[in-house]
């Protein structure tokens, strides 16, 4: 049987491209070699516990418009909670707690009175700090140009912004949006991550708040969806190449020997993946050197259960800490009661860090913990998950940046998808389903 599209692999980005064909009246075949579907966004049940854990916690935000199409098709839209504004406490280990808090103001005027009222800022750096914003708002092509090349940390030193300003507001952001270090992460890719969050539209900065885990979010209805249409998902089939033929390409093939005719293909696989399944010739060298010139950058989740409750918010971020944002899986999963406390810690661009145990991280996550909250002195640590993602993301750098490919490829019939292709955006949740729709936008026109 030939399909209208072949899909290699089953993150979100493919998981995407496989409901909009679908949802256009197309047949898709989508294989992933692994036995779970949804890539780097996947939740299983623990052991231990039997609660829902997550591979990593994610903060979603009202600019996610594709990931907000995506979830309404696949009907699992009504699993977010909206806040009203976006509020991100942050707690700094010698002056306390003070919150960011976006005022209910348009933007952006919201971002603005939220600054004005940061009390981890000087006067004269919150001024800084808004010139800077004032720069994003007033946006050029020019402007991109100039900062094409820059990091995040060189980008910071153009606009005047000193070591505080960075600690306190501009480092906990990039680092958790860009998954990389100021000094290697992209200017010009941060600056429009800010600017689409917010300085477009006031919904844009809300968060939204998954209430369920990540396979019941991203998944379960992804699949349900393209089965009823008569569509093709397997899982545990690897596929070993892309046919390529004097026309374009004919389809893939499976490990397993066999031939699955397709009209497209489309590889969603990760840049260190593609070399494996693409045949290299001249028409795909400009593929494989991009490809090449992406490395990816890792991030860590410790999930730590104690025998009391001692967080009351939904989230953090600790500055000045190996941890970065701590997440209260009770309060955003709606629990509670004796079942005690349950929280995620965040580790991004989590280099230093891989090498060192389990064992080791959940201790050095719990003891941050307790110089952050005082009721968590008298809490015991009684189970731990640690989960290393080594390839999380792509890291974001400027020479990356540059690099990314678009979703239409010199070879006919052949496109990408994947958080790294050249979506405008780093690497997140959003950025996955914006690849994924790119390519199949390309299917459904051919």
């Amino acid at each position: 049987m030939t399909y209208d599209a072949v899909i290699i692999g089953g993150g979100l980005s493919g998981l995407a491209a496989a409901v909009k064909i679908s949802a256009g009246g197309g047949r898709v075949a989508l294989f992933e070699q692994s036995p779970k579907l949804g890539g780097r966004c996947y939740s299983y049940r623990d052991a231990t516990t039997g609660e829902t854990v997550d591979n990593g916690q994610h903060v979603l935000l009202g600019s996610y418009r594709a990931l907000l199409h995506y979830l309404g098709v696949i009907g699992t839209s009504h699993r977010l909670r909206a806040e009203p504004s976006l509020t991100l406490p942050f707690h700094h280990p010698d002056r306390g707690f003070a919150t960011l808090r976006m005022a209910s103001l348009p933007a952006p005027l919201d971002l603005t009175a939220g600054i004005l009222k940061y009390r981890f800022l000087s006067v004269r750096e919150k001024a800084d700090l808004l010139r800077a914003g004032k720069w994003l708002s007033s946006w050029t092509p020019a402007k991109a140009k100039s900062i094409e090349s820059l990091t995040v940390d060189e980008w910071l030193t153009m606009m005047g912004q000193d070591r505080n300003s960075r600690h306190c507001f501009w480092d906990p952001i990039s680092v958790s949006v860009m998954n990389e270090r100021p000094d290697a992460a992209s200017a010009l890719l941060f600056a429009r991550a800010m600017r689409r969050t917010f300085l477009e539209k006031n919904a844009d900065s809300r968060m939204l708040i998954p209430t369920v885990g990540q396979t019941e979010l991203y998944v379960r209805g992804a699949v349900r969806f393209l089965e009823s249409r008569g569509s093709l998902v397997r899982l545990k089939t690897p596929v070993d190449g892309i046919a390529l033929t004097g026309r374009g390409t004919d389809g893939v093939y499976l490990r397993d020997g066999g031939l699955v005719g397709g009209g497209s293909v489309i590889s969603s696989v990760p840049p260190w993946a593609l070399a494996a399944i693409l045949p290299a010739d001249g028409a795909t060298a400009p593929i494989l050197a991009a490809a090449r010139t992406i490395t990816p950058s890792p991030i860590v989740s410790i999930n730590l259960w104690f025998d009391r409750a001692f967080m009351e918010g939904e989230v953090l971020g600790t500055i000045g800490r190996t941890v970065q944002w701590v997440f209260n899986r009770r309060a955003i999963l709606g629990e509670g009661g004796g079942k005690g406390g349950c929280v995620s810690c965040v580790i991004s661009a989590a280099r230093d860090v891989m090498a060192v145990s389990p064992a080791s991280l959940a201790e050095l996550a719990a003891g941050e913990l307790r110089s952050v909250f005082p009721g968590a002195a008298r809490a015991g640590l009684v189970h731990a998950v640690v989960i290393k993602e080594k390839r999380a993301t792509f890291s974001p750098t400027p020479a990356a940046e540059a690099s990314r490919p678009a979703a239409a490829s010199p070879v006919r019939g052949l496109f990408l998808a994947g958080d790294w292709t050249d979506t405008g955006l780093p690497a997140t949740i959003e950025g996955a389903v914006v690849s994924g729709y790119a390519a199949a936008d390309l299917v459904l026109n051919r």
